[in-house]
């Protein structure tokens, strides 16, 4: 009988962990939207040189909200990177986002970057925290190599839709290191 129960818990314990790989091999849309973002933090993150000493980093959410147990983790609401440079000790906040796709409006490329209640936490932030706040956007089809990049201002991407011709000055190049220049990052 006790081989019998040993045998019971063993297939148990095997549909346990069938179960929670699943999601791993066969990824819900939320999943792959959360691997895609992570994804591409990561390229943001490569794009700074703290093995040269000039920045920092010293926060990057961790975007677990337990999408199962239909938690929210309230740090993750804020900025995505908080980064530091360490000549001036000055800090800044990025939130990383990532679009596979431009739209259409009027005529107008552009690209729904968020919704207004997320840009004006983000706003919101910054200023209760007097730090400058930034928007990583990348798009194109793969988040590790985005065709486009833009670091923008979180003052100049106030609205959800961000027309590309009105960002056009915060365009960079791909792979280039982000570097601190008269106190903000460029």
């Amino acid at each position: 009988m006790e081989n019998i129960l040993n045998i019971y818990h063993a297939i148990l314990e095997i549909l346990h962990k069938v179960k929670e790989t699943f999601y791993i091999w066969f990824p819900d849309n939320k999943r792959k939207q959360i691997w895609r973002g992570h994804r591409f933090e990561k390229y943001i993150v490569d794009l700074f040189d703290f093995n040269n000493s000039e920045f920092s980093l010293i926060d990057w959410t961790s975007d677990i909200d337990f999408v199962e147990f239909n938690v929210t983790v309230e740090r993750n609401l804020d900025p995505d990177l908080l980064i530091k440079h360490n000549k001036s000790n000055k800090l800044f906040a990025i939130e990383c986002k990532f679009r596979s796709w431009i739209t259409v409006d009027n005529g107008k490329e552009g690209v729904e970057w968020a919704r207004q209640d997320q840009i004006n936490r983000y706003l919101k932030y910054g200023k209760d925290n007097n730090i400058n706040v930034y928007v990583a956007l990348g798009i194109g089809d793969y988040p590790a190599f985005p065709r486009e990049l833009y670091l923008i201002p979180i003052e100049n991407a106030k609205y959800p839709n961000l027309y590309l011709y009105s960002i056009k000055d915060f365009k960079r190049k791909e792979k280039e290191l982000i570097k601190f220049v008269n106190g903000s990052l460029k």
